[in-house]
C-alpha cells in the first residue's frame, strides 16, 4: 500500500536582512515536493509489515542583489548605495538592476529515503538515505567567486534495535560508508580556502562534517 503526496511552494521576501544588519532587496523561492510512504507485507512470517517513505524536493531561489567580489560591494535592486557604485566604478553592468541570480546554498535537489523493517524475536532494522545534489555556494562565499560548489553526497544510516520488556537496546552507524562531504559555511562564510595566507574571516567557507559513527543506547518505557 502506497500514499503520496504532492505540493508545489512559492515564496517571496522583501527588504532582506543580510549579514551586514541591513535590508537588501528581495529572494523568489519557487519548488516542488513529493512525499511518499509505503507499507507491505514482511516476508518473515507473523513479523509486522515493513514500511518507509521517500522524499523529493526541488528548490530554487533567485536574488536581486549579488556580490561582486572585484570590488567588495553589494550590488543589485534593493541596494541603496548602487548609484553610489555606478558613480565611482566602471562596471560592465548596471549595480541597480535586479541580478535575478542564483543566491546559492540551498540544493536543486534532494532525495531522502527511509525503510523499517521489523525481524523476528522483537528485532529491528532502520535503514535511511539521504542524498543533496551539488550547489553553488552563497553569493558572499568568495569560493563562489572561483566557481566552486558545494559537492553532492549520498549518506547512509542504520538503526538496530531490540526490545526487551520495557527496555530497548540499539545499535546505531551513522555515516555507514564514511562519505567525506561538507556543509556550506554560515553567514558570509568569508574565510576562503587560501590557507597560506591569512584567513579573509572569522567564518568558514565550508564545514566538514562527521565521518562514520557508533553509538550505543539504552533506553526503557516508564
Amino acid at each position: 500500500r502506497q500514499m503520496c503526496i504532492r505540493d508545489r511552494f512559492n515564496a517571496r521576501y522583501d527588504h532582506v536582512i543580510k549579514e551586514e544588519a541591513e535590508n537588501a532587496g528581495q529572494r523568489n523561492t519557487l519548488g516542488i515536493e513529493y512525499r511518499g510512504h509505503f507499507q507491505f507485507a514482511n516476508f518473515i512470517d507473523e513479523a509486522k509489515n515493513i514500511t518507509g517513505h521517500i522524499y523529493y524536493t526541488y528548490t530554487q531561489t533567485k536574488s536581486s542583489v549579488n556580490y561582486d567580489h572585484d570590488i567588495g560591494l553589494w550590488v543589485g535592486k534593493g541596494i541603496a548605495t548602487c548609484q553610489e557604485t555606478a558613480l565611482q566604478f566602471e562596471l560592465s553592468y548596471n549595480p541597480c538592476q535586479d541580478m535575478n541570480i542564483n543566491q546559492g546554498d540551498i540544493a536543486p535537489h534532494k532525495i531522502n529515503a527511509n525503510i523499517n523493517i521489523p525481524l523476528i524475536n522483537e528485532w529491528n532494522v532502520n535503514v535511511k538515505a539521504n542524498w543533496v545534489a551539488s550547489k553553488e555556494l552563497y553569493v558572499r562565499n568568495p569560493l563562489r567567486n572561483k566557481g566552486r560548489e558545494n559537492d553532492s553526497y549520498f549518506v547512509v544510516d542504520t538503526n538496530i534495535i531490540y526490545h526487551f520488556q520495557k527496555f530497548d537496546f540499539a545499535f546505531k552507524i551513522k555515516n555507514i560508508f564514511d562519505e567525506k562531504y561538507y556543509h556550506s559555511g554560515v553567514e558570509g562564510a568569508e574565510s576562503g580556502d587560501d590557507f597560506t595566507q591569512r584567513s579573509l574571516g572569522w567564518r568558514n567557507s565550508l564545514i566538514p562534517q562527521v565521518g562514520r559513527s557508533f553509538m550505543l543506547t539504552l533506553s526503557m518505557e516508564l
